[in-house]
This record gives C-alpha cells, sequence and structure tokens, in this order.
C-alpha cells in the first residue's frame, strides 16, 4: 500500500468516526433519558399500588443486581468481544420492558398481586445495564483518539446526568395528563427511536485474540488498579459522590409529594432543577476542566453535596428546596464529567473494559444500596430524616477523603 492510499483510508476512516461519534451520541443520549424514565416509572409506579418506600428501594436494588453478581468478568468480555454487538444485544431489554409494562397495565392485568413483575423487570433492566455502561464508555475507545478520550468521556456523562436529570419531569409531564398504560408505551417507542441511532454506528473492532480466560483477564484488571493507586482513590470517592443519587431516586418524590405538598406536575419539575444542575456542571467541567485542580474540586464537590442534602431536609418551601437541589445537581453535574474521563485518561485500552466495569459497578449499586437504605429509613422515620443522615454520612466520607487520598489531591 502506498502512501496516498494510506491516507485515503485514513481520511475514509476519519469521517466514518466523525459520524458514528454522532450517531453514538444520538443514540446515547436518546435511549439513556428513555432508559431513565423507565426506571423512575417503575419506581414511583410501586409506590402508587404499593405505597411501600422500602419496597420502591427494592426495585432500585434489583436494578443493579446483576452488575453486583457479573460486573467483575464484563469488563473482559468487553476487552475480547465485540462492543458494537454488545451494545446491540441489551439495549433490547428496555424496549421490551416497556412494552410488557403498557401492556398489563392497559390490558387492567396489572396489580398488587403481581408487584413482583415489578421486580423481575428491574432485574432484566439490570442485566442490561451490566453491559450497557461500561460498553459505551469503552466503545469511546473505538471512536475517538487517545487523546480525545477525556473529552469525549465527559461529552458522554454529560448526556448521562441530562438523561437522569430530565426524566423525573418528563414522566411527571406525561402522567399529568396519560394514563400509566400510555407513559410506558411511549417509553418504548422512545427507545425504539433511539435504537436506530446505534445501528448507524461503524467502527473497527478491536476484539482481542488471546488466549486469556476471564478470570486472568480479571486479574489483569486489578493488577492495573494495584498499580495506579489514584484509580481505587477515584473509585472509592465515585461511591461517596454519588450516593446521594439513592434517596434522589427513592426519598425525593415522596419528599415533593409530602412535605413540599407538590402535586404530579409540580414534582416533575422540581425533580427537573436537579437535571438542569447536573446539566450545568457536566457543561462546565467540559469548558473549563483544564483551568482548575481536579483533585481539589471533586473533594469540595463532594463535601458541598453533603452540606447541602442537610439543608434540603431541613427546608419545607419548595423554592428554596429546588434551588437548593440545582446546587446539587451542578456538583453531581462537576463530579460525573470529571472522576470517570480522569479514569479514562489514565487508562490503557487494553484493560478499558475492566477499569470502566469496576466503575460502573460502583456507579450503580452504590445509589441502589443507599435507595433501599434510605428508603426504609425514610419508612421508619420520615423522609427529612432520611434525607439528613444522606447529608451527614457524604460530608464524613468527604472529610476522611479528603485526609487520606493523598494521589488524588496531587491530581492537576
Amino acid at each position: 500500500m502506498n502512501k496516498s492510499e494510506s491516507t485515503q483510508i485514513q481520511n475514509e476512516n476519519g469521517t466514518f468516526s466523525k459520524k458514528s461519534l454522532l450517531f453514538f451520541y444520538a443514540n446515547t443520549g436518546v435511549t439513556l433519558l428513555a432508559g431513565n424514565m423507565l426506571n423512575y416509572s417503575l419506581i414511583i409506579y410501586s409506590l402508587d399500588i404499593i405505597g411501600s418506600q422500602t419496597f420502591a428501594g427494592s426495585i432500585f436494588f434489583t436494578n443493579v443486581l446483576p452488575t453486583i453478581l457479573f460486573s467483575f468478568f464484563v469488563g473482559a468480555i468487553l476487552d475480547r468481544y465485540s462492543r458494537l454487538k454488545i451494545l446491540y444485544l441489551f439495549q433490547t431489554n428496555y424496549i421490551l420492558s416497556a412494552l410488557i409494562m403498557g401492556i398489563l397495565i392497559g390490558t387492567g392485568r396489572m396489580n398488587y398481586d403481581l408487584r413482583w413483575i415489578l421486580i423481575l423487570l428491574a432485574a432484566y433492566n439490570g442485566l442490561a445495564l451490566t453491559f450497557m455502561i461500561p460498553g459505551r464508555l469503552t466503545l469511546l475507545g473505538n471512536l475517538v483518539d487517545a487523546k480525545d478520550t477525556g473529552k469525549a468521556t465527559m461529552m458522554l456523562n454529560i448526556l448521562i446526568i441530562v438523561g437522569f436529570g430530565l426524566a423525573p419531569m418528563i414522566v411527571g409531564l406525561i402522567k399529568q395528563k396519560q394514563d400509566w398504560d400510555i407513559l410506558f408505551y411511549t417509553i418504548a417507542a422512545l427507545y425504539l427511536f433511539g435504537y436506530l441511532f446505534l445501528i448507524l454506528v461503524r467502527i473497527r473492532e478491536t476484539v482481542s485474540v488471546e488466549k486469556e480466560t476471564i478470570w486472568e483477564g480479571l486479574k489483569t484488571g486489578l493488577l492495573f488498579l494495584k498499580s495506579e493507586k489514584v484509580s481505587v482513590e477515584l473509585l472509592i470517592l465515585t461511591a461517596f459522590a454519588i450516593f446521594m443519587v439513592g434517596p434522589m431516586q427513592v426519598v425525593l418524590p415522596q419528599f415533593a409529594k409530602n412535605i413540599l405538598l407538590l402535586n404530579e406536575q409540580g414534582r416533575g419539575l422540581y425533580m427537573g432543577t436537579l437535571g438542569l444542575g447536573l446539566f450545568i456542571g457536566g457543561i462546565g467541567a467540559r469548558l473549563l476542566h483544564d483551568r482548575f485542580h481536579r483533585g481539589y474540586v471533586m473533594l469540595g464537590a463532594t463535601f458541598l453535596t453533603g452540606i447541602i442534602a442537610l439543608a434540603i431536609s431541613n427546608s419545607q418551601n419548595a423554592f428554596l428546596s429546588a434551588a437548593l437541589l440545582l446546587t446539587t445537581g451542578i456538583l453531581g453535574g462537576l463530579l460525573s464529567a470529571l472522576i470517570p474521563s480522569t479514569l479514562q485518561l489514565i487508562t490503557p485500552d487494553g484493560v478499558r473494559g475492566r477499569v470502566m466495569s469496576f466503575y460502573s459497578l460502583i456507579f450503580q449499586t452504590t445509589p441502589a444500596l443507599a435507595g433501599l437504605l434510605t428508603g426504609k429509613l425514610a419508612d421508619l422515620y420520615g423522609q427529612p430524616w432520611s434525607i439528613g443522615f444522606s447529608g451527614i454520612l457524604i460530608l464524613i466520607s468527604a472529610i476522611f477523603c479528603s485526609i487520606s487520598f493523598t494521589k488524588l489531591r496531587d491530581l492537576p
């Protein structure tokens, strides 16, 4: 192959990559929004027919149970097999789950006695999440150059947090005028629309042909973490930084209804302020990440999250509470963009799937465990006490990290 032919192929691949990256972002944005809408709808639907925040927390926990069971092996699978085909397969789970809920409710078959269906669908969706979150993160390695991985990861996480933040507001607006079955049908249609963008993604696969077993692959990932202390510190900080997501999913909707006395639409708009804050924080991190000290910002944002959670728990004014929630979202957006992008920058592609699967494990299981715990506390002692407990725990954890994590403090 002569030089001109090589240049032509590189140019074609570059064009392919740019188009595929746009299609990938479109798929990610739409399906994450629809997926978060489904997860949130399952939780508030369970509260509607069961009336137990503990049961709602159980749905949240069941959603990440497959991640707990299989996440250690997912990374090795993503490093050995087609990441794109894995996403093809598991993104269908959410479409089927939303359709099943729509049919059961629309035909009048869904009732209290069939509440186990909610648990089953949460586990089914959770199996998909086990592969999809690290799958999306590792697929970026096939779509952008290594030097652009950090910026691309920030963009991906902006889409993740925007989808998470907007989902409650959109669900609230739809539910205000439509029945439950229409809501679930809408989610299925939206997810299917997003899935079509994934079909248009074209990449050059980097499938491993090594004879390394899954167990050996897991060991390789753990050895890398052992050699990169800052990676371990980032993963631990992730758990503390996103703990508040649990009570926000399980407890905060009831807090908005019972303490702030908001109707369905008001509750959706209140929860939507979180999404706006996440978007502002994510964009801010994307634009200014090279102008501030990453380590100090991540530690400081975690500390402030705990302070604001305490303030929310003591607020009964809807406007003040919404302003505090907006600020929490901004801090969460910063953290959600900075932590995984930093991990991507220090991780070589050969173990990227394994490291990001560890991140995915923490990113998913921490909010679920937090939701289960704070949901139980809310049933026993009330929503304000539960949210206040979360704030104190995050505050203490942030102080611990600031004192103990020397590598993270030194991170520029």
